[in-house]
């Protein structure tokens, strides 16, 4: 599932990309325990190291809509999270509820060999190829219920490597999808672990510092006379909301353009995709910034990004050299009159004016050095103002030493 979410002019037009699957399958994942070589597996102290996680999936019931039998449990290939390995856990290869087939385990290869859906459990008639059998039809057709089946159970093997939040995903299936049936009545449902795991709700963070939401990317470019911004993040069910703030040049706080609450059924660290597009931009430098919001009322803020609007007042006779550069850069004045003075004001990423000079040009074709070797490496603004108001800005690179 993925959600889209598109703001045009502070309106909110959503479109949520979920795979319409039947609800035939129901039943609870719970994570029965973890290990690792250090921390508790929480937001404040991650699990580190070798980690290794359970998971075990009871079947509930089944609805056998057009005799549409249970036949696979399994982790779906694209619901492995990655660098993670799935194998058997202790309880789930047994005989069916009902009939005389059997549930068996079926490991990667042999799951890509049969051209199966993922990694697990699926009904078996003794050839040991579950894709071309039927599947478990339960008690009490068409509503089965699965009373004397153990719970499928799974392990999860990982060595640290990127920060992320573990919440298992089991598919659940029937023979028409993943047996021998043609009916496609019931494709797959998903049932995500809700609880167990360090913090009782399914969930393990591993391997370094993670937030209820993980912001991907957040960008923002100009045209057609309004200003895009873009974000794509991740979030869990801790997540509340967004607040896009602004600011221009001419202010000194940021203001909130607009509250965004994603779609409930893309908070299950899923990406959602979010897009605004802001036509106020009479300001030469407009800067934008999320506020991410928990549900507990704590927050971040991301990364301030600026977007270089074109000004009706800005006027074409400057020169910025070299750009990149480590240390210094040139200002060529070729259309100046006769003793006029200039500010000249180098801006950062976040707005802030870190350098100020006023400087006096007299004729055209005048060159003005500015030092920059003492500031940081990164991407400035650079100011050009005359006295009669009229601006010029260019994007400056200043090189890391």
């Amino acid at each position: 599932m993925k959600a889209n979410i598109l703001l045009v002019f502070g309106t909110i037009f959503v479109l949520n990309l979920s795979d319409l699957t039947a609800q035939c399958a129901t039943g609870t994942l719970h994570m029965n325990y973890f290990t690792s070589t250090s921390g508790s597996g929480t937001y404040d102290d991650p699990a580190l190291g070798q980690i290794e996680y359970g998971f075990c999936l009871t079947l509930e019931s089944f609805f056998e809509n057009q005799t549409n039998w249970a036949h696979g449990i399994f982790v779906a290939w694209e619901h492995i999270p990655n660098g993670v390995t799935i194998t058997k856990g202790l309880t789930g290869e047994q005989p069916t509820q009902h009939g005389s087939r059997k549930w068996i385990w079926i490991d990667s290869l042999k799951a890509r060999n049969f051209n199966l859906p993922g990694i697990g459990y699926y009904v078996d008639d003794g050839d040991g190829n579950p894709s071309n059998n039927y599947g478990d039809n339960g008690l009490g057709t068409p509503n089965a219920k699965f009373p004397d089946l153990s719970p499928f159970c799974f392990v999860g093997h990982y060595t640290c490597g990127a920060p992320t939040a573990i919440r298992p995903w089991v598919t659940v299936t029937g023979d028409g999808t993943t047996g021998g049936w043609n009916n496609q009545a019931c494709p797959g449902d998903i049932i995500k672990s809700s609880s167990g795991g360090p913090m009782n709700d399914g969930i393990l963070i591993v391997c370094g510092l993670v937030l209820p939401l993980e912001l991907l990317s957040f960008e923002g470019y100009y045209r057609d006379n309004v200003n895009y911004i873009h974000w794509v993040g991740i979030a869990d069910d801790l997540f509340s909301h967004y607040e896009l703030e602004k600011r221009n040049s001419k202010s000194l706080n940021f203001t909130v353009l607009q509250n965004i609450t994603i779609s409930p059924n893309a908070v299950e660290h899923q990406q959602h995709v979010l897009n605004y597009i802001d036509s106020d931009i009479e300001n030469e430098i407009n800067y934008y910034r999320l506020k991410m919001v928990e549900k507990d009322n704590s927050y971040v803020y991301s990364k301030t990004i600026a977007i270089l609007s074109p000004s009706s007042k800005t006027f074409v006779q400057t020169s910025v050299f070299p750009n990149p550069s480590s240390d210094e850069i040139k200002i060529g004045f070729p259309n100046a009159k006769t003793t006029e003075k200039y500010i000249l004001e180098l801006i950062n990423i976040e707005g802030k004016v870190i350098l100020n000079h006023s400087v006096q040009i007299k004729g055209s074709n005048q060159v003005q050095s500015l030092d920059i070797s003492k500031i940081d490496g990164g991407v400035y603004f650079l100011k050009i103002l005359r006295e009669n108001s009229e601006i010029e800005i260019h994007k400056l690179i200043k090189k890391a030493l």
